[in-house]
């Protein structure tokens, strides 16, 4: 995968998961770009969660959710180490100030 898709993924990617609701629309597009195919089961679970807000998910399924998303792309030659160097950098926005809950690992070093 060229420079630019895999820039474009990440782009998406983080700004997603930083945002306040979760966006099955930005994975269509990230699959699409990663000529990725995804499990039917967890591709119907995240769709599921369309445009639900992040704080009204327990912290489990948060995480669960992106590791779910990041296993939609194992099948294509995007290099997740990229996606979590970048996400490793010192932005906290995925964790909300009320409740306070657990920020997912790609965020918490």
């Amino acid at each position: 995968m060229d420079t630019f898709k895999q820039q474009t993924i990440i782009t998406a990617l983080k700004d997603m998961f930083q945002g306040t609701y979760f966006n099955i629309c930005t994975i269509d597009k990230c699959l699409k770009i990663a000529n990725a195919i995804p499990r039917a089961t967890d591709y119907d679970c995240l769709s599921a969660l369309h445009c639900v807000h992040w704080k009204n998910m327990p912290s489990e399924l948060r995480e669960e959710v992106y590791n779910r998303t990041l296993a939609m792309f194992s099948q294509s030659s995007f290099d997740f180490s990229i996606l979590d160097m970048i996400f490793n950098e010192k932005n906290q926005q995925f964790e909300t100030n009320e409740p306070k809950r657990k920020v997912l690992s790609f965020l918490n070093k």
